[in-house]
């Protein structure tokens, strides 16, 4: 929400689950979108960020999906078994990262 959406919204990997909820509360009472919300909303499909900026209206669940403001979507029952696979991804991410930097060394010396 707010300025959270600002920081969050241009990574490449957007999760979001039944619980999720997209809003900028600011612009339901004047305030203009801030942290690149307005740049965000201007590249929604058809008119919908114009719509969210002037009404304050917030997008939930698989709304988000949809609109594109997610790009991904899990059941909240499973996110920590998400969270389980991000945890053996990055170890093996790590591993990796080790053994190009050994062959790296290796060739350099």
């Amino acid at each position: 929400m707010g300025g959270g959406v600002g920081v969050s919204v241009y990574s490449d990997v957007r999760v979001c689950t039944e619980r999720s909820v997209f809003a900028m509360p600011e612009t339901a009472i004047g305030f203009f979108c801030d942290v690149g919300g307005s740049r965000f909303l201007a590249d929604l499909r058809g008119e919908l960020g114009t719509y969210l900026a002037l009404t304050g209206h917030r997008l939930k669940g698989g709304a988000l999906l949809e609109a594109g403001v997610a790009t991904h979507y899990v059941d909240a029952a499973r996110v920590g078994a998400l969270l389980d696979e991000l945890a053996v991804l990055s170890q093996s991410c790590e591993m990796f990262d080790k053994f190009l930097r050994t062959q790296a060394r290796a060739y350099l010396d």
